[in-house]
């Protein structure tokens, strides 16, 4: 615990012991040297601050001033008559309003302590001691503000610790807005101070006494400022879970910076909209914390959760506040706690219908990111609210503010990230809340608060349910709350026969945990489920657990769906089984019989999996699964085999319906429309669009299927991670569910002219409209989040494929033949119709591909040669009409023999005026040795043999090709490998 002493008397005392090493009143300062800063103008920073902020950016009150301080560098040492030695230094920035220090390393030795003072006698203040309570695995100490321009530390210990001293000052915060001034930037005269209550006019703020304690303002590298509030877990257990916005930038690297301070709050109750409210209030940041650790992330719902690295202060009287999870929209009345501005603590309502949606202003989305509040009614929020709770009417927490456009005097929204959408987040530990706040998985949706100082007798199971084989042993741990009176007996009254419970500790004592092991006699098979209950005669709860046993491991699933053998499948199959349904299962989807070559694999709990990325056309899969228990993991079911179906795909369509204007003036949302005449159903879909506008971040873009389906294509790129989002102008992008940039890439690019370009994965998949007929009007969502910048869709346009049994060309035949270094397509034709030409498409891994070669169409048989096959590779054929419509071949697993051993190295490459390539050997040629010259098509436009006795190196004319790439193959000694060149 780290609070300010601010007690002279405390000082003065004699009589405790424990104090007798502290700092006195030095009359003499200039005794103390000085690390002297320059001044700062904070006119000249508070205008640049000013300037700078937004709804969605954390509020800075200090410049950071970096600095590299030791004991060894710095100050002065001095030894007393008892065996204390003292280290001081004053830290000096002139014309700081407050002054906070970062130390980066801080290790304080057993009967060490650290003070920040003043060092005068006329106004004493003093702020510690740190002590070695403050060593912390990131070993570092952020210490509150300290009020003034100067600040003596010094650290007194036992002479014989001194070595052991770790103490490093590397960053010095000089508060420019005034954050313990009451004439600092003040906060609308709109709002409502919390202390106003029922004597006041204002009985509805006592109903919320509870959740306006778990309210904190806080620092984080002690330059920037944000609302952020303590939170409950289901295991009740006191954990100071500490949750605030995401875009104020705490995070693993800078959780050690955090300072909490509780119960900044005026000592009146300041009338809204009063000459009071609108001036400087009385606040007192006495009680604080120091450091935290990260927990939890997730971006897309602005959401941060720390865990504080020591214990609350008993003088915080601190609320851990409860929290709903579900999607259930909040109504009646809606609770927002905040520090607008830094300013004291404040308290906002609104009687209106809030509604989920994704990000900021957009239309209602049941199952979004965020929670709107589309206006307040008493009060509002402002910059320094970032990271507040908003509850509902049951006292718990719905989200944390994000960001809006309200403020006193008009009638805008604010939007806080969901708790609904975080509890799941990223599907991860470190981007959900769901492990931290409900850790033993009891699947509740909401509990209420409890007081930090008053904890309930409580009692929690963790895990609640667990699996075993045989007679083995389990062990659950029982977390007992301290809010009991007295030792706590454990019992359970139901456990099912054959099963037997001990305990590590019964009765236990209130705050521990206990060890419940329970253990079965005969192997027995089942669910069991059991309650246990602890009592101290006066109060008692009880936590239900659940034991699966078995006994042995299962049989081999048997496959459903698809069929063997089955034709005509889906790109985005459901692979669907039978087992014991008493385990998890794994499943491998691969390419070929021996499952080497793996599409997809994985665990899950159902009977069943979808791919998710589309499949290959025309393509033989092959998969299988198998069951896991605690007893083991049972034999694969047998391989199964289908075919996907054959894709015809059509050129892309363009919309009619542009350009449209994207208004500059407030936060518009455009719409352009393209007709498609698509009766048959969806298979895969491309979109493609150009946009000219000013900071593309601002924008979201949906596609709108007739039937009212959508999908986001791109989300604000760059927000929330850089405030307000990528600030390049214009976008030319291509959408695809197979394009290999993801859309995580994309979120990340921010060039200008265009901002992004490209081809990029959807931020939802395109697969949502498979199925679907394409018939009607498609429409495309562009929503402008920020005024003042504006542009123009100048064009867009859809590319979209159906299943389809008739190929473009009727194919007899599509196969290959390996020749050491090369490899021999060769494929036939029974007719082509209306067609234009074949693209021969290569991959490495048979889901990436790219075009190898075009041959043009006109004849039944066609042989291609590949001279640069290496290794294992994929082949397949694109067949294109005359109108552009294509449809892809079978997939061609091909591989070669071809040596791995470098022959050659080519200078110079690329050719320049000199026309002349200088091949330098390994090992002396041959004189077998032969060099061909491929171009880019595969068509052979050299063909030479190496001298007699040429030794290590040949010289190769390549003077009468144009400028371009190719591919030289050298056949030397029985050796083949295959080289590209570029001619300039």
């Amino acid at each position: 615990m780290r609070t300010s002493i601010l007690f002279l008397t405390l000082l003065c005392s004699l009589l405790v012991t424990t104090l007798f090493a502290q700092p006195q009143p030095a009359l003499r300062q200039s005794t103390v040297p000085t690390l002297a800063l320059p001044a700062l103008n904070n006119d000249r920073l508070l205008t640049l601050e000013l300037e700078a902020r937004r709804p969605d950016r954390a509020p800075r009150f200090a410049e950071t001033r970096s600095v590299d301080v030791r004991p060894t560098t710095h100050g002065t040492w001095t030894i007393n008559s008892e065996g204390l030695a003292s280290w001081k230094l004053r830290v000096s920035s002139p014309t700081a309003k407050s002054i906070n220090l970062g130390f980066t390393e801080y290790w304080m030795p057993a009967g060490g302590e650290l003070y920040l003072h003043s060092g005068r006698k006329d106004n004493w203040k003093v702020l510690g001691p740190f002590t070695p309570a403050d060593n912390e695995v990131h070993n570092q100490l952020w210490t509150p503000v300290f009020p003034g321009d100067e600040v003596i530390v010094e650290v007194i210990l036992p002479a014989e610790e001194q070595a052991n001293l770790r103490l490093r000052l590397t960053d010095v915060n000089h508060d420019f807005l005034g954050f313990t001034e009451p004439a600092k930037f003040l906060s609308g005269s709109c709002n409502l101070d919390v202390v106003c209550g029922a004597g006041d006019g204002w009985e509805i703020v006592d109903k919320y006494r509870d959740i306006i304690r778990s309210v904190v303002v806080y620092s984080r590298g002690g330059g920037t400022f944000c609302t952020g509030f303590l939170v409950n877990n289901t295991l009740q257990d006191g954990t100071p879970y500490f949750m605030t916005a995401a875009h104020c930038g705490m995070n693993a690297g800078n959780a050690a910076s955090l300072v909490t301070y509780y119960n900044f709050e005026n000592s009146t109750c300041r009338q809204p909209d009063s000459g009071a409210s609108g001036g400087g209030g009385d606040g007192v940041l006495g009680v604080n914390n120091t450091g935290a650790v990260f927990r939890a992330g997730n971006p897309a719902s602005d959401m941060t959760l720390l865990e504080l690295d020591d214990p609350i202060p008993v003088a915080a009287n601190a609320f851990l506040a409860g929290w709903d999870n579900t999607y259930i929209v909040p109504t009646d009345t809606v609770i927002a706690i905040h520090h607008p501005s830094t300013d004291e603590k404040r308290i906002t309502f609104t009687f209106q219908q809030t509604f989920f949606t994704n990000g900021f202003n957009g239309p209602a989305d049941a199952a979004g990111t965020h929670l709107e509040v589309p206006d307040w009614d008493i009060g509002t929020t402002e910059p320094g609210s970032s990271g507040s709770p908003v509850f509902d009417r049951f006292h718990r927490v719905r989200g944390q503010l994000h960001g809006g456009q309200a403020a006193c005097g008009n009638n805008a929204y604010d939007t806080y990230g969901a708790i609904a959408h975080s509890w799941e987040g990223g599907g991860t530990s470190a981007t959900r809340l769901r492990d931290w706040l409900d850790p033993g998985n009891t699947g509740v949706t909401a509990i209420d608060g409890i007081d930090v100082n008053e904890p309930p007798a409580s009692l929690a199971g963790s895990p609640l349910s667990q699996d075993a084989c045989g007679t083995e042993e389990v062990v659950y741990s029982l977390t007992i709350g301290s809010g009991f009176a007295g030792d706590v007996a454990l019992s359970i009254e139901d456990l099912p026969t054959g099963l037997s419970a001990s305990y590590s500790s019964n009765p236990a004592a209130p705050g521990s945990t206990v060890n419940l092991t329970i253990s079965s006699n005969s192997p027995m098979i089942g669910a069991f489920n059991f309650n246990v209950t602890a009592a101290d005669g006066e109060n008692s709860d009880l936590a239900p657990l659940s034991l699966n046993l078995v006994v042995a491991a299962p049989p081999a699933p048997s496959a459903v769906a698809p069929a063997d053998n089955e034709s005509n499948v889906s790109l985005f199959p459901t692979l669907n089984w039978t087992g014991t349904g008493a385990g998890n299962y794994e499943y491998q989807l691969a390419l070929d019989a021996g499952m080497t070559n793996i599409v997809a694999d994985g665990t899950t709990g159902t009977d069943e999996f979808t791919p998710g990325s589309q499949l290959d056309q025309w393509t033989i899969h092959y998969w299988r699964v198998r069951e896991m228990n605690s007893c083991g993991t049972g034999p694969w079911s047998t391989t199964s085999e289908f075919t996907t179906l054959v894709l015809a795909c059509g050129g892309p369509q363009q919309s009619t319906n542009v350009p449209v204007t994207l208004s500059s003036a407030g936060a518009p949302t455009s719409t352009s429309t393209l007709i498609l005449n698509q009766i048959d159903p969806i298979e895969s879909i491309e979109i493609s669009l150009d946009i000219t506008h000013s900071w593309a971040g601002d924008m979201r873009i949906s596609l709108q299927a007739p039937d009212g389906e959508s999908v986001v294509l791109v989300d604000r790129m760059g927000v929330p991670a850089s405030g307000f989002g990528c600030s390049g102008d214009d976008l030319v992008l291509t959408f695809s569910d197979q394009a290999t940039s993801t859309a995580a890439d994309l979120e990340g690019t921010c060039g200008n002219l265009p901002a992004a370009s490209g081809s990029y994965q959807p931020v939802e998949a395109l697969s949502a409209f498979i199925g679907g007929a394409g018939n009607g009007t498609w429409t495309l969502v562009i929503e402008d989040f920020v005024g003042d910048d504006g542009g123009s869709l100048n064009e867009w346009s859809m590319a979209v494929c159906i299943a389809n049994s008739s190929l473009p060309a009727e194919l007899l035949g599509f196969t290959g033949t390996a020749k050491a270094c090369s490899y021999a397509l060769n494929w036939s034709v029974a007719r082509e119709e209306n067609f234009s030409h074949y693209e021969v498409e290569k991959s490495t891994d048979g889901r990436s591909f790219t075009t190898f070669s075009r041959v043009e169409g006109g004849r039944r048989d066609y042989t291609l040669m590949d001279e640069f096959a290496k290794g294992q590779a994929y082949y397949r054929l694109k067949m294109v009409d005359l109108d552009g419509t294509y449809a892809y071949s079978n997939l061609l697993a091909a591989e070669t023999e071809c040596g791995r051993n470098s022959l050659i190295s080519l200078y110079p490459n690329p050719v320049g005026n000199f026309r002349t390539l200088q091949l330098d050997f390994a090992e002396p040629l041959s004189n077998e040795t032969t060099f061909t010259v491929f171009g880019a098509d595969g068509r052979k436009l050299l063909d030479r043999a190496a001298a007699v006795n040429a030794g290590r190196t040949a010289l190769l004319k390549v003077g009468d090709l144009p400028a371009g790439t190719y591919f030289l193959r050298v056949v030397s000694g029985g050796q083949a490998e295959v080289r590209s060149f570029v001619v300039m």
